[in-house]
């Protein structure tokens, strides 16, 4: 697929994916939100992880807030994702309930450069859409693509509601898959070697 007719695809899945994810309601997402987040702990203390890097919600994103604080007050390293440049990969510095947040140009509140930076063990990932192959349709940037390329080992967990699953997403061969899914009906394990 040429890059004007993938970028064509994508901006109309993105469009139908926004008005899918906007139709639930709030107490269905607050349903869903405290199911996730105890199904996300549970598989955080299996995996043994200590550094995990979590997002701020952005527009109907699923509310990480709790589950970053949960992650803290267990005295483990909570980590938000800070964009350094447009063809960068992601950096991801330590969050505290203190830490003090800056509104990024892309509209993202992410930690201050004097935040301590750090590598996490597992990265949650923010979703558009997601199939079940694992690819995520994101909002266009790319950053995510570029982070978890380099991350290579590194879980990458897609954080969304069951009702952004589908069942293919346009994609290109610089779009990567996540090894995991996290919905509020508990966690998918994607194999990484299905073929593009």
């Amino acid at each position: 697929m040429d890059e004007t007719r993938l970028h064509q695809e994508k901006c109309l899945a993105r469009r139908r994916a926004r008005v899918r994810r906007a139709a639930v309601s709030p107490q269905t997402y607050a349903e869903a939100s405290e199911r996730l987040r105890a199904h996300l702990l549970t598989w955080l203390d299996q995996q043994r992880a200590e550094a995990v890097a979590g997002f701020w919600p952005l527009g109907g994103e699923v509310d990480l807030r709790p589950l970053l604080r949960d992650w803290h007050d267990r005295r483990r390293t909570a980590l938000l994702p800070r964009v350094v440049g447009p063809d960068q990969p992601l950096r991801f510095h330590r969050w505290t309930p203190t830490t003090r947040l800056d509104r990024s140009a892309l509209g993202v509140e992410e930690p201050t450069m004097t935040a301590p930076e750090h590598l996490p063990e597992v990265v949650l990932v923010p979703f558009l859409a997601v199939d079940r192959l694992g690819y995520r349709l994101g909002y266009g940037g790319g950053f995510y693509d570029r982070t978890l390329a380099a991350l290579h080992r590194v879980p990458a967990v897609g954080v969304g509601f069951d009702t952004q699953r589908v069942d293919a997403v346009p994609r290109g061969h610089h779009d990567l898959p996540l090894t995991h899914l996290a919905t509020e009906s508990g966690i998918v394990t994607f194999n990484r070697n299905d073929p593009i």
